[in-house]
């Protein structure tokens, strides 16, 4: 079994979290205004990023789109992508990670952050 993490940031899914489960609310590409819900226990949040893990061989994203009709949801378009290929339309986001950072100099810290034990 191959697990596998996909990182969604707040600018491509809204989460919202329940007891059990997280839905996401998809805010960019070709599934905008789809959502989707994902096990609790299988979601991390971290400075703005959502992981969300699972099996790479086995797992489905069941995406739907609803409508309010009346005083109901209806799901009005659904669509079913196996986890590799709702991989693939995130990781090819470039993040820019610099090779070497030149250190500051007479960079002192501040008296308050020093840990005087």
């Amino acid at each position: 079994m191959t697990w596998q993490t996909l990182y969604l940031s707040d600018d491509e899914a809204t989460a919202s979290f329940h007891d059990k489960s997280v839905r996401f609310f998809m805010k960019s590409g070709m599934f905008t205004g789809f959502s989707f819900w994902h096990p609790a226990k299988l979601v991390t949040e971290c400075g703005g990023l959502y992981g969300l893990t699972y099996n790479a061989e086995t797992w489905v994203f069941k995406l739907k789109r609803d409508e309010k009709q009346g005083d109901k949801w209806v799901t009005v378009e659904s669509a079913e992508l196996p986890g590799n290929e709702f991989y693939s339309m995130f990781s090819e986001k470039i993040l820019h990670v610099p090779e070497h950072l030149e250190p500051l100099e007479n960079v002192e810290p501040l008296p308050e952050l020093i840990d005087d034990d």
